[in-house]
């Protein structure tokens, strides 16, 4: 084993939720966080956008709150 810690690790250890697997009141708290967190970074990022890129994909500034909701809940845009 490495003595050295090498990015992917330290990106794999960023992205993993504490508890995120347990059952009950604790696993429902974290996991409602956690979805929480990626919507609102979701909405952060196609904010970044400009008008013409969102365009390009597809999509108007006003949708934006409707979009990461339906990309959340699996449903197709």
């Amino acid at each position: 084993m490495s003595a050295y810690i090498t990015r992917e690790m330290v990106r794999q250890a960023a992205h993993e939720w504490p508890y995120e697997n347990a059952t009950g009141v604790l696993g429902r708290l974290v996991r409602t966080m956690k979805r929480s967190w990626k919507r609102r970074e979701t909405a952060n990022q196609l904010h970044t956008l400009s008008d013409r890129e969102l365009r390009d994909i597809g999509i108007y500034r006003g949708d934006i709150p409707r979009v990461v909701r339906q990309l959340d809940d699996g449903a197709p845009i």
